[in-house]
């Protein structure tokens, strides 16, 4: 326990140099094995509070990426902020779960696939989500507060507040 705990601090301190006009911080966080941060050239990451990441968590922002106090990320999944992504309060989410803000936007150019152009919308995500295992969240979503999203759903559109969401395309399957 207390080398997991020298090692976060470690990693902090490392973040905290390496980024540090862009990550703004009010309190240390857990930082698992293999899971990293990494802050592009415009992007900028806000975390409000205390965040948990598990083992080989993947979070990459060219944009503006914000965490509110008590989220979780569990191994495996990742966040790709291109534009904006809000996580609100006590977030919760599972493994292998994807949030990206961004397609991609494939053009045939001289002859040649170009692949480096992206299409993005905002991501905004309520205070007491959770998120079940391999679920994906496409851009331009907003979730409401104390939401339920099923386990390998896909979510292309925004649901209002209470309810239970799953399916592919996810819809609401139960109001709470």
């Amino acid at each position: 326990m207390i080398y997991q705990k020298m090692i976060t601090v470690l990693k902090l301190l490392f973040y905290g140099c390496k980024y540090p006009s862009r990550l703004s911080v009010k309190i240390p966080f857990y930082i698992g094995h293999r899971s990293y941060i990494k802050i592009g050239y415009k992007g900028k990451i806000n975390i409000k509070g205390k965040i948990n990441l598990k083992d080989h968590v993947r979070i990459i922002s060219n944009g503006k990426l914000t965490f509110g106090n008590r989220c979780s990320i569990n191994s495996f999944s990742r966040i790709v902020c291109h534009t904006e992504i809000t996580l609100g309060e006590r977030v919760v989410i599972a493994e292998f779960v994807s949030i990206l803000d961004h397609d991609h936007n494939p053009q045939i150019i001289n002859g040649k696939l170009d692949i480096d152009n992206f299409v993005s919308a905002p991501i905004k995500i309520g205070n007491y989500v959770w998120i079940g295992d391999k679920v994906t969240i496409c851009k331009g979503v907003q979730l409401g507060d104390n939401i339920v999203v099923a386990a390998n759903s896909v979510v292309t559109k925004s649901f209002p507040s209470n309810c239970i969401i799953g399916g592919i395309p996810a819809k609401i399957i139960k109001t709470i």
